[in-house]
């Protein structure tokens, strides 16, 4: 086992590679929508939009980090018009969302980075 019990160790590597992946031409624009959720500090309903943050000036491109933005949802009713708990609202967070299964593929000096 080579990281035996350091579990963040562990998930350190897999992020980083995934990273790593996410940087690339095929990724471009990626953006994730959460469903909609009651946010702990307010005990409000609202919804949390994402996306990485690369340096694509280099080679590979330089995972800089994540930036995001939460909404309440009565904001986004106002806005579109449209109640926050309804199938409509949803469809409109999957319509919006361009997270999928990112398509990773690195070069075989990429990985060894990662390896060792």
């Amino acid at each position: 086992n080579l990281y035996g019990n350091d579990i963040i160790s562990a998930m350190s590597s897999y992020y980083k590679l995934f990273a790593l992946g996410m940087g690339d031409g095929g990724n471009d624009d990626f953006v994730a929508w959460v469903e909609p959720h009651e946010f702990f500090h307010r005990k409000r309903m609202g919804t949390t939009v994402s996306a990485p943050v690369y340096d694509r000036s280099v080679t590979p491109h330089l995972f800089l980090g994540v930036v995001a933005i939460d909404a309440y949802m009565e904001a986004l009713e106002r806005i579109l018009g449209e109640d926050a708990m309804s199938s409509n609202m949803l469809q409109r967070f999957v319509d919006l969302s361009t997270a999928r299964c990112p398509k990773i593929e690195l070069a075989e000096c990429q990985l060894d980075a990662l390896r060792f």
